[in-house]
């Protein structure tokens, strides 16, 4: 990928956050895909997931939503529901299911469930229970052949097979403020943690430390989330422990924002930026204005009380930074 295009790519895909309906998960999918096995190699070899030599085996690989592992998984009644990626550790001869998540809505009990029985089952051979399911698909659906043909290439390429592996672990890529259960067998890895080790081995490895970069943006996300009860325990995951924005918050191209504070109608409140005036200043300094000019920002007129204080600019100086690097109107956009 060029990198401007890359740039460009991503900031766009991240502007859809605040699209409705749009599914931003569904979006990075293939773009992960493509780094995926040298990122995950990467965080093993520094001790940030489990150490091991690590094989993408698949992406949207299918599971029996009722018999994950049990006998009703052979039933010719083939009720699927898919794992984001599936990937195997070779050395430790283990099963790596990986879920992208980026935002809390995304996250459902019933899922959660679902993986909490495939990491609890006792089946003596749960790989090749996978495998079963797999052709009974493919039986069906002639589009599963691809997946049955890709992972056979990857088992005789590293001599290692699916049907062969039995233990299971869950690798959860998620937001940092996202709280996800860990323990020996679950890890949970934050966009945060994929940018800091994104120094991988892969030929457009260039491209994947622009994809962290950008990423980052996730680990800060804020949801306005409306629940229907105060119970906490209704959910699996607790939603007071992502951070909420309050429904004052808008999202504003910089164009908008700089439009409008050139005419005055736009003179007071605060604009949010990660890292706040340190990062906003490096980031123009270092040419990746193509980033600063295509995303969107948060803008607000008071700051809440459990804001990041730091991460929130006021807008005169916010404008200040930008002309200080050359963005006076907005026709230097």
């Amino acid at each position: 990928m060029n990198n401007s295009f890359t740039e460009a790519l991503l900031a766009k895909i991240m502007g859809n956050r605040y699209v409705p309906k749009s599914q931003v998960e569904r979006q990075l999918s293939p773009i992960i895909d493509i780094f995926l096995e040298s990122a995950i190699q990467k965080l093993a070899d520094e001790n940030i997931i489990w150490s091991g030599k690590y094989r993408l085996l698949a992406a949207e690989f299918p599971f029996h939503n009722q018999h994950p592992l049990g006998e009703g998984n052979r039933s010719r009644e083939a009720l699927s529901v898919n794992i984001d990626f599936l990937a195997m550790d070779i050395s430790s001869k283990t099963i790596i299911l990986i879920e992208l998540k980026t935002d809390c809505k995304s996250m459902k009990g019933e899922q959660l469930s679902l993986y909490d029985a495939i990491l609890r089952s006792d089946c003596p051979d749960k790989g090749k229970r996978l495998s079963e399911f797999l052709d009974i698909l493919k039986d069906k659906n002639p589009k599963y052949v691809q997946h049955v043909n890709s992972i056979n290439e990857i088992e005789n390429d590293c001599h290692c097979k699916l049907s062969d592996l039995n233990d299971i672990r869950l690798l959860y890529i998620a937001p940092k403020k996202l709280m996800i259960p860990q323990s020996e067998n679950v890890k949970h890895i934050s966009f945060s943690d994929l940018y800091n080790h994104n120094d991988i081995s892969h030929p457009f490895k260039e491209d994947w430390k622009i994809v962290t970069e950008i990423m980052q943006e996730l680990d800060d996300i804020q949801d306005y989330a409306e629940s229907k009860s105060s119970n906490p325990s209704n959910s699996t995951i607790n939603q007071s422990q992502s951070r909420i924005v309050p429904p004052d918050a808008t999202y504003k191209p910089l164009k908008e924002l700089v439009s409008k504070f050139e005419t005055g109608t736009l003179n007071s409140g605060y604009v949010g930026f990660k890292g706040g005036r340190s990062t906003l200043s490096f980031e123009l300094i270092n040419k990746r204005k193509h980033i600063i000019h295509n995303r969107l920002y948060k803008w607000k007129e008071i700051r809440a009380s459990n804001d990041k204080q730091s991460n929130w600019i006021p807008i005169k100086e916010f404008m200040n930074i930008l002309r200080e690097n050359g963005i006076r109107n907005t026709n230097d956009l």
